[in-house]
């Protein structure tokens, strides 16, 4: 096997849903060995989400899609962290590890005595990462959110939206992948510097802050203008015309966004009325603005008899920014994808033959992508425990008895949050 970035470098996963999953698989892509901790009495509720074709069949938390999507290239083990012996094995696994990870609200680590400072007594240079969705700090650090509401509270929510309507949620709750990001950005400093000095150390990180990085544009709108921005619709300040236009078919659209003189007549050109450009309303930019939704039904009965794949190349041919706007189905046979090989494939032994997104980074000398699907639940158990932690087949079989590990969950369904 062609070596990994990452090889070597062994990963305790103690995270939930898809903020720290999602980094962590990008971890375990590019080869760390990622050890998923799971709970029998706490399952991650993610494991039922959107089973294939809806149908939870047999044993309905190995199936979830959501699941697969962002605990690829994982083993999994279950302890009982409120079990003292459960707690030990953990430490355990933390004394020959580099990394833990785990986004549980603040106080939960202190509630189980897993705290930064017991972390460092199993293994003095271990690196610990911390990402509740506030941080460690400050009057929100216990509360609890889910990435659709962390939208809200970033501002994103306020800026998603038409000017005559209400604040929107976006499709998806995009502060968790953002997070995930933030996480392995933190945890590769932190090895950089360990491998420097031979320290370890702690890292505390806000998910809400994490994704306000993302939102400069508001802020500094704000700060440098003492101006709030307003929700747009597909609009944008400085490009006009800009939206999203309907196709020929159903549900079919494309986006446009023009920002230049140049790109303006482009369009009219490729549209078939040059004139459009030396228009006095149209002719710059300003006036575009002012009358956007003359231009808006002028493209609109353009589009409407066009394929979208077609707008977008006719546009892209011109010089003007365009794309078809892609449903899930699209997307996977995409010829751009394709070509590039993104999509890949793995056998999961309770669902089958699964498609799923790849890395979007190639690097030439270890390359990184999928080793393994998502795990089944405890599937690990045994080879960690015993290969990893060199404990017998009876030391197993009575944690197995005392219920300090398992094999299956202790119920089928969803649980709170999972703070303690």
């Amino acid at each position: 096997m062609t070596p990994r970035a990452l090889d070597g470098i062994r990963v305790i996963d103690l995270t939930r849903y898809w903020a720290g999953p999602f980094g962590t698989q990008l971890l375990g892509a590019m080869g760390a060995e990622v050890i998923r901790v799971e709970s029998a009495d706490h399952i991650d509720p993610v494991r039922y989400m959107f089973p294939p074709n809806g149908d939870p069949g047999e044993k309905p938390y190995d199936r979830g899609a959501y699941f697969h999507m962002g605990n690829r290239n994982k083993d999994s083990v279950v302890l009982d962290l409120q079990d003292d012996r459960g707690r030990e094995l953990l430490l355990d696994l933390v004394s020959i590890s580099d990394v833990v990870i785990e986004n549980f609200s603040a106080r939960v680590m202190g509630n189980l005595g897993l705290e930064y400072e017991t972390l460092r007594r199993a293994r003095p240079d271990i690196i610990a990462l911390s990402m509740p969705s506030f941080g460690g700090e400050g009057p929100y650090r216990d509360y609890v959110c889910f990435g659709e509401a962390l939208e809200a509270m970033t501002g994103l929510s306020h800026l998603t939206g038409y000017p005559d309507g209400p604040p929107m949620r976006s499709s998806g709750a995009f502060t968790d992948p953002a997070s995930g990001l933030w996480a392995v950005y933190a945890i590769l400093a932190a090895l950089q510097h360990r491998n420097r000095t031979g320290h370890g150390c702690y890292v505390s990180m806000s998910q809400q802050e994490g994704y306000i990085t993302l939102m400069g544009d508001m802020v500094m709108d704000f700060t440098m203008n003492g101006r709030v921005r307003s929700r747009m619709g597909n609009r944008h300040p400085s490009r006009t015309p800009q939206g999203v236009y309907p196709c020929k078919g159903d549900d079919r659209w494309v986006g446009i966004s023009v920002e230049t003189d140049e790109e303006w007549q482009a369009l009219c050109r490729v549209m078939g009325h040059p004139g459009l450009a030396r228009d006095p309303r149209f002719k710059h930019l300003l006036g575009r603005i002012g009358h956007h939704d003359e231009l808006d039904d002028i493209i609109r009965e353009w589009t409407s008899g066009l394929d979208h794949y077609r707008v977008m190349k006719l546009l892209q041919g011109a010089g003007v920014a365009s794309g078809a706007v892609l449903t899930g189905e699209e997307v996977f046979a995409d010829p751009h994808f394709v070509n590039r090989g993104f999509f890949e494939e793995s056998d999961h032994p309770n669902v089958g033959r699964l498609p799923h997104f790849g890395i979007p980074v190639k690097l030439s000398e270890t390359p990184g992508g999928t080793l393994s699907p998502a795990p089944l639940f405890g599937q690990h158990n045994r080879r960690v425990f015993g290969e990893v932690l060199g404990l017998s087949d009876n030391e197993y079989e009575a944690l197995l008895a005392a219920g300090v590990t398992a094999e299956e969950p202790a119920f089928s369904g969803d649980d709170e949050e999972g703070a303690i």
